[in-house]
């Protein structure tokens, strides 16, 4: 069962390019002492554009645009192609993600170049895996972990040099598992601490259906000062710390850092107002003395109608935007009179359904339009569907980002593409870049003269 649902969510979106051949060493550089951009020679601000055509797995389309857009972006036509393209940062106009080369595992530096406004490669650090979000600590000072390995790695994003591979040999691990890694990580600044969750899985055929293998969550706490471990916590009723799509530090104005533990989908068996807590979808509050706030575990999904009383739930994603708002995208359509889904999820709990009829179900769970964008009152518990935009399929692509005090929120949809625009202050709502359905999933609207960590 695993397995059909791995393989369905890699052919289908295409973000992880999975490979058998041997990975760069942790280390290795094309980079080095000298400034990578000493003349200037590359842009600063203005947008850069990326979409992904999931039906091939390996066609992604990115555009530069000097300024904001205001009419429809057909990143298809004006764009570049690649194989592969995941940015996982952005800082003082420069990019920072995974390799364009399929199969290089490497964390990879981009500038847009002033001549002819393309992306060119400046720098890249070979990694033992896929890169997961960059977080920058200063301007001199980046780290990043990766999707299947304990890696920490510090690096100098202007140099693109190495400066340190973190001993997490003290981590927590499932040793039983195929995979132990931190797939995404968190810095805040308040506290100088990168969090680090772990993300475990056992093996992907004949192991269990859920996507994570342990009775709690775990959390590596690391200064970002010394660079190094300090020490492991761990939430009881809650599975599954990660936050799909593009992942930023969620810290409100006091310090506190926010998680998602994504729970199990379902897969476990807990279906319904029934499940377990830990099952479900929740937030979960690291405070500043980079502990769990126990009393903290909110599920803004059970706030949205009558959808306590689903059989599923996603959250798939959230980012700050102020005063305690924050945004998110999770399950917004009711399925609890769903008949074809019901059905399916009666043959699932009987052992009786077929691949083709595991794929569907998990069309229908994960990648329709029962998803939209939601503002979550991190004080007061309270979550309400934003106004003014539309329902999304949004479970493993979902990008959101914080630009200068207004959220971006991607809609992708087979009526409407693009990012909708939020101002926390008003609650206001539009969708404010366009991109043309046939361009695929819009995959990231980036403000090159801001900062996404």
């Amino acid at each position: 069962m695993k397995s059909n649902f791995y393989t369905f969510l890699i052919v289908l979106t295409g973000i992880f390019t999975l490979s058998s051949c041997s990975n760069d060493d942790v280390g290795d550089m094309a980079g080095g002492d000298e400034d990578l951009d000493p003349l200037n020679a590359y842009v600063k601000d203005g947008y850069y554009i990326s979409t992904s055509l999931v039906a091939d797995q390996t066609t992604f389309f990115g555009t530069y645009s000097a300024e904001f857009p205001t009419a429809a972006v057909d990143v298809r036509t004006v764009g570049t192609s690649f194989a592969q393209h995941t940015i996982r940062g952005v800082r003082d106009g420069f990019l920072y993600g995974s390799s364009l080369e399929l199969n290089k595992k490497a964390i990879t530096k981009f500038g847009i170049d002033t001549a002819n406004f393309q992306l060119t490669v400046l720098g890249e650090i070979g990694l033992d895996s896929d890169p997961s979000n960059v977080s920058f600590i200063n301007d001199s000072v980046a780290v990043v972990g990766t999707f299947d390995t304990q890696d920490v790695i510090f690096f100098n994003p202007i140099t693109m040099e190495l400066i340190k591979d973190v001993d997490m040999s003290g981590a927590k691990r499932i040793e039983e598992n195929e995979i132990n890694a931190f797939s995404s990580m968190s810095y805040n600044p308040v506290t100088g601490k990168v969090y680090a969750p772990l993300y475990t899985n056992d093996k992907l055929v004949g192991g269990t259906p859920q996507f994570y293998d342990a009775d709690k969550v775990y959390v590596e706490v690391i200064d970002a000062t010394t660079m190094t471990r300090e020490k492991t916590i761990s939430h009881d009723n809650a599975q599954y710390l990660t936050s799909r799509g593009a992942a930023e530090s969620v810290v409100d104005e006091e310090g506190n850092l926010y998680l998602i533990a994504q729970g199990q989908y379902g897969l476990d068996g807990q279906v319904g107002p029934t499940a377990a807590v830990a099952s479900r979808p929740q937030l979960l509050k690291i405070t500043t003395d980079s502990e769990f706030d126990e009393s903290f575990a909110y599920n803004p999904v059970n706030d949205i109608g009558l959808l306590a009383n689903n059989f599923f739930q996603i959250l798939s994603n959230v980012v700050y935007g102020a005063n305690n708002k924050a945004y998110g995208i999770c399950t917004v359509v009711e399925d609890f009179e769903n008949t074809e889904l019901l059905q399916l999820i009666g043959k699932f709990g009987n052992g009786s359904i077929t691949e083709e009829e595991t794929d569907r179900l998990t069309q229908l769970i994960l990648f329709t339009d029962n998803m939209g964008v939601i503002e979550i009152d991190l004080a007061a518990k309270t979550s309400k569907i934003v106004e003014g935009t539309e329902k999304t399929a949004g479970y493993w692509f979902p990008r959101m980002h914080n630009w200068n005090g207004k959220v971006y929120a991607q809609q992708s949809s087979l009526s409407s593409n693009g990012f909708y625009e939020i101002d926390p202050a008003t609650g206001a709502a539009s969708l404010k870049v366009d991109i043309p359905i046939t361009n695929g999933i819009p995959y990231g609207f980036f403000d090159l003269a801001a900062s996404f960590d």
